[in-house]
């Protein structure tokens, strides 16, 4: 007997290294605002959201006790190595069947266009779909795989500038 999937529960996979971009490279105590930037933008997804980060070794080494302990308690770190690495351990980390049957929403936190077929697939299944990206590095494919897409614009570079401000304590 198949069993819907949980109404307003999302699943969002993130890539952690495509969303930094540049930032990537940054010491850890600089890459906190990213993250609270990233969780605030991700706030608007409601309370029920299992964050899965995918990341390769050298930027795991640096966030991956401010994502999972601080920024970004319960949420799980997958690790890849090489080319597209990150990309293939967020693809293997749950599987279809599982996200169809726990899930009613799945983000793609990425613009990697190697999403595509995932994101198409789920469609299928009648998940909704939706993309967090920097617009500078959207694929096309995964922009018109999607059915809703929300631009993540990275703080200002300028750390005193940024908008992190008392409200994300809200946002847990």
């Amino acid at each position: 007997m198949k069993t819907s999937s949980p109404k307003n529960t999302t699943l969002a996979l993130i890539d952690l290294e495509n969303l930094l971009g540049s930032n990537r490279d940054l010491p850890t105590k600089e890459l906190r605002p990213h993250c609270l930037a990233l969780k605030k933008a991700l706030g608007i997804l409601g309370p029920r959201v299992r964050l899965v980060f995918g990341t390769g070794p050298s930027l795991a080494e640096r966030a991956g006790c401010l994502i999972t302990q601080e920024v970004f308690p319960g949420s799980r770190f997958v690790l890849g190595r090489g080319v597209d690495g990150a990309d293939h351990a967020l693809l293997e980390a749950e599987s279809i069947k599982g996200i169809a049957r726990q899930y009613s929403r799945v983000i793609f936190c990425s613009g990697d266009g190697i999403f595509t077929g995932l994101a198409l697939r789920l469609a299928l299944q009648g998940l909704d779909v939706g993309v967090l990206a920097r617009p500078s590095s959207l694929s096309a494919r995964l922009r018109k795989a999607a059915r809703w897409v929300m631009p993540f614009e990275d703080i200002p570079m300028d750390f005193s500038q940024a908008n992190c401000g008392p409200d994300l304590d809200e946002i847990s």
